[in-house]
């Protein structure tokens, strides 16, 4: 069981990493104008601005949120019926739902940040990754959401090793 966890936990840990690494380089690619934004061409207090900027609040908002709500909202219903093995997996399922959800809402905030030259978007981003640091992979929480689920159930974990 522990080889297990250490296995999920190795994926999750990359999975983190890949996170900031692709905001990061999304970031430079715009700096370095590599991104092909020039060729969009926004107005400065257009509507389209500001559709964009509302778009990109209400989807950094909505993904904050669900990514803060998402365990609860999904396991303390499923655990009681998981096994060890199953448990670990839905974890790191939605895991790397959380992780994508905010990855979007990152990338858009970067994105239209260099299409408009507007601090909305980077702001949203910033919000969307500090946000992530409440996914930060640990055995510690791995294996506190294994005891969640052996108090949940009435399981004891060694029966599963």
């Amino acid at each position: 069981m522990q080889n297990y966890i250490k296995n999920v936990l190795r994926w999750l840990i990359g999975e983190y990493v890949a996170t900031w690494a692709i905001a990061i380089l999304t970031f430079i690619a715009g700096e370095q104008s590599w991104l092909p934004l020039d060729s969009i061409n926004v107005g400065k207090g257009s509507q389209t601005e500001y559709y964009l900027n509302i778009v990109c609040i209400v989807l950094t908002a909505i993904s904050i949120v669900f990514s803060l709500q998402l365990f609860t909202l999904n396991t303390s219903k499923g655990l009681k019926r998981m096994n060890h093995d199953e448990a670990l997996h839905s974890y790191h399922m939605w895991s790397c739902v959380r992780l994508g959800m905010l990855l979007l809402a990152t990338l858009l905030g970067i994105v239209l940040y260099f299409i408009m030259m507007n601090t909305t978007g980077i702001l949203c981003a910033c919000m969307a990754m500090v946000t992530t640091l409440t996914c930060i992979p640990s055995e510690e929480k791995l294996n506190k959401y294994i005891e969640n689920l052996d108090s949940n159930t009435g399981v004891d974990m060694k029966d599963d090793e």
